[in-house]
């Protein structure tokens, strides 16, 4: 029984956030973009120094 509620939680858990990633895609594809390249260039500097 427990399996069961375990695997439904995780059903409606992944569809949610499944809902919210298809509206917000772009803008969280966006964010990682930023983060990765300030990141990069935030090592850039710190090896050039």
């Amino acid at each position: 029984m427990s399996e069961l509620t375990n695997k439904g939680g995780t059903y409606n858990l992944e569809q949610f956030a499944g809902k919210i990633t298809t509206r917000g895609k772009g803008i969280i594809h966006l964010t990682k973009l930023m983060i990765t390249l300030s990141f990069i260039f935030a090592l850039l500097v710190l090896t050039l120094k």
